[in-house]
């Protein structure tokens, strides 16, 4: 299955947002890119700074809606795909 992009913090519920933040496990920047590499790589592209080197990026695994999601926390704001 491809990632499905869900959306940020800006547009999502925050109550599904809290929903997501309890059951997620904090993970590896390599192991985000193992579920969505398209988007690193277009990030890496885009802003010249690989994300990979980037200290104000988090990334972790959790339940969107009851799916397997990841989100990768970019400037304080969540970015979740489905996957």
């Amino acid at each position: 299955m491809m990632p499905e992009f869900v959306g940020t913090c800006v547009q999502l519920e925050a109550e599904d947002l809290w929903d997501y933040d309890s059951t997620a496990q904090k993970i590896s920047y390599r192991t985000f890119r193992r579920y969505v590499p398209n988007y690193v790589m277009n990030c890496d592209v885009k802003f010249g700074l690989p994300l990979s080197r980037d200290r104000h990026i988090s990334c972790s695994r959790g339940l969107w809606k009851g799916e397997p999601a990841v989100c990768l926390m970019h400037s304080a704001i969540h970015h979740i795909w489905r996957v």
